[in-house]
């Protein structure tokens, strides 16, 4: 679970289930925002899952990040009711699929100097009142 504060704009809530999911099945996140100033609008949210490679080769310490895949997330422009308190804002369910083969995506391993690990990565682009994008 992740919440917090995009610039003075949005608060945001962020939740997936677990943190070990099998090739071949999905990950569902819901996510949920709410403006804080008036105007706000969100323009665009996106989850990449990201391949992080570290290995030492002749004593070298070398990186290399992948995106393993990419879902973009249709966004309404306009805030919807989410909650009995009257809270208006953008709530979205959105699964990401796993690739079924190791062909497309490694599994992590911490062994003998290989680190191979993945992560998330939410991308949330909103517009305030004035015009000026903010990305986070």
């Amino acid at each position: 679970m992740i919440d917090s504060e995009v610039k003075k704009m949005l608060l945001y809530s962020i939740r997936i289930p677990t943190t070990s999911f099998i090739f071949g099945t999905s990950i569902p996140t819901s996510m949920q925002f709410i403006p804080i100033a008036k105007g706000v609008r969100l323009t665009e949210v996106s989850i990449t899952l990201r391949e992080l490679q570290e290995y030492y080769h002749h004593g070298k310490r070398l990186e290399h990040a992948r995106d393993v895949t990419k879902v973009d997330v249709p966004v309404n422009e306009e805030p919807r009711m989410l909650n009995e308190r009257g809270e208006e804002g953008w709530s979205f369910q959105q699964t990401l699929q796993l690739p079924e083969t190791m062909a497309r995506m490694i599994q992590d391993v911490d062994q003998l100097g290989i680190r191979i690990g993945h992560m998330l990565e939410f991308t949330v682009k909103a517009v305030n009142a004035d015009g000026k994008s903010k990305s986070v």
